[in-house]
């Protein structure tokens, strides 16, 4: 068979497959393809494949569709290089680069298959389909157009007509909008962002009135750090806005990463009224009072956000840095007593306490909060024994510092303010006896001390 009659065969059932797969259920495609590709019969694997990838539109990453095409890749390969005149496997290797989205590689085939072949239609179809995937869409339409002269692609035309509308190209305006939007979210999906703000831009571009693209680059320019971008963007949403209801939140959430957090709070106390069950509201409120010091706020804020939302311990742990920040330690500690009657076990909130304890000077508290946390089970339980051990050593040496003050006092012989001291007694003087009981009862109490030191040493260890 010569190489003309196999491609013009190549283009007949290309051209029957495509035309049936928006015509019955997909649901099956993607396992055929998977089931031809175990069985190694690699174009029949590649044809069912790109039919489930142009009738679902499927959110695969790039990763697992060149896992799933790399067996077929490599044989596709392998015979372009042992058959440098086998069109049809070229075709093949052109799908598979197009679905990895190796657009160069993809191109070229193509242009080279057209070459030698220019009135094949599946080559037309698939490289239009490439240039829409591109988003070069005057280089779709032109190829589309093209494969309209083509009087044995007719059914190919149809299946370009639906991926066009799919795309929102050639249809109304609201259409059009929601499929460039789609796409852009899609991207985001795979957290594509370089092309997802490609989107969202072209989007701004043909829809310059539309707030959903400003708002939507905003949010993704702002995840990616880059915040004069963002900046800009906003700039220009509101010269198309205006002051619309919209914009304070979207703002807002701009100033508070750039810690322009004194904005915030004007941009926002405004509406607090209005938003009161908007935690999304109400948490940038709170954080940017917090941040500029405004605890009284803060913690009135974070106390609903906790109330609304009780296993949240960022909101609690707030609520009780809040009321510390106004320099209401002990309603700080209630708080966080509060959350350990709820969850006992909970070690992050036992070692707030234990560090609140510690700044309050309540030592032997914060000892019993950190040794607790350091014989559970608890992620911050090596970090607990840390703590314990250097509040030992403190409370030793405060303790080992008393002692050592109280002998010192009792060991010194003060004369009275003003006098001269007095003569030692001579030795078997009733005053030399008295003065010599008084060094014996000094030297037990000593003793005593010292046993009593050894006994709380120990105590504070355990």
């Amino acid at each position: 068979m010569s190489r003309c009659c196999l491609c013009v065969l190549m283009i007949s059932i290309l051209i029957i497959a495509f035309s049936e797969a928006f015509a019955a259920g997909f649901g099956s495609d993607y396992m055929t393809s998977m089931e031809h590709f175990a069985r190694r019969e690699y174009p029949e694997g590649i044809k069912a494949y790109y039919k489930f990838f142009l009738r679902s539109n499927p959110a695969m990453s790039i990763s697992s569709r060149q896992k799933n095409l790399l067996s077929a890749f490599a044989y596709l390969k392998k015979r372009c290089v042992a058959t440098p005149s086998d069109s049809n496997a070229k075709l093949y290797l052109s799908i598979v680069y197009r679905l990895i989205e190796n657009w160069r590689y993809a191109e070229n085939s193509l242009e080279n298959i057209l070459s030698q072949h220019p009135s094949s239609g599946v080559a037309r179809f698939i490289k239009g389909e490439l240039y829409l995937a591109m988003n070069r869409i005057d280089d779709a339409k032109n190829e589309f157009q093209k494969l309209r002269g083509n009087p044995r692609a007719e059914k190919l035309v149809v299946l370009a007509d639906i991926l066009m509308k799919r795309r929102g190209v050639g249809t109304n305006p609201a259409v059009r909008r929601a499929a460039l939007l789609q796409r852009a979210y899609r991207h985001l999906d795979f957290m594509e962002n370089a092309k997802a703000e490609a989107a969202f831009r072209q989007v701004i571009r043909e829809f310059p009135d539309e707030v959903e693209g400003y708002r939507a680059l905003i949010d993704l320019l702002v995840a990616m750090g880059r915040l004069d971008d963002a900046d800009e963007i906003f700039a220009a949403l509101r010269n198309v806005v205006g002051t619309q209801v919209c914009i304070p939140l979207q703002e807002a959430r701009l100033r508070y990463f750039q810690k322009r957090f004194q904005d915030v709070v004007n941009i926002l106390t405004p509406l607090e009224e209005r938003e009161q069950t908007n935690d999304y509201f109400v948490f940038f409120l709170a954080e940017s009072c917090f941040n500029i010091g405004k605890f009284d706020r803060s913690a009135a804020l974070f106390h609903r956000l906790a109330r609304n939302d009780p296993e949240n311990l960022g909101f609690i742990l707030r609520e009780a840095a809040s009321f510390e920040g106004m320099g209401n330690r002990a309603l700080a500690a209630e708080v966080l007593k509060r959350e350990l009657n709820r969850h006992s076990d909970s070690g992050l909130v036992r070692m707030e306490l234990g560090s609140l304890w510690e700044r309050m000077n309540r030592l032997e508290d914060a000892k019993a909060e950190y040794q607790t946390v350091a014989g559970s089970d608890s992620p911050f339980r090596f970090e607990a024994g840390s703590k314990l051990k250097h509040l030992v050593a403190k409370l030793v040496e405060e303790e080992k510092q008393r002692l050592a003050r109280l002998l010192a006092e009792k060991s010194r012989e003060k004369s009275p303010a003003g006098t001269v001291r007095e003569t030692a007694p001579a030795l078997g003087s009733p005053r030399c006896d008295k003065n010599a009981s008084q060094e014996v009862k000094l030297f037990q109490s000593m003793v005593r001390q010292q046993q009593d030191l050894t006994k709380r040493l120990k105590r504070l260890s355990d």
